[in-house]
């Protein structure tokens, strides 16, 4: 179980850097 939640916690976090990824280029497509 706390294997399981680990892999979860790191899905997230990577999702979430991804996602932040993902909207700064966004972002810097649109300034430019």
């Amino acid at each position: 179980m706390n294997q399981v939640t680990s892999l979860g916690l790191l899905v997230l976090v990577a999702s979430m850097i991804f996602s932040g990824i993902s909207i700064s280029a966004v972002a810097q497509t649109d300034y430019n």
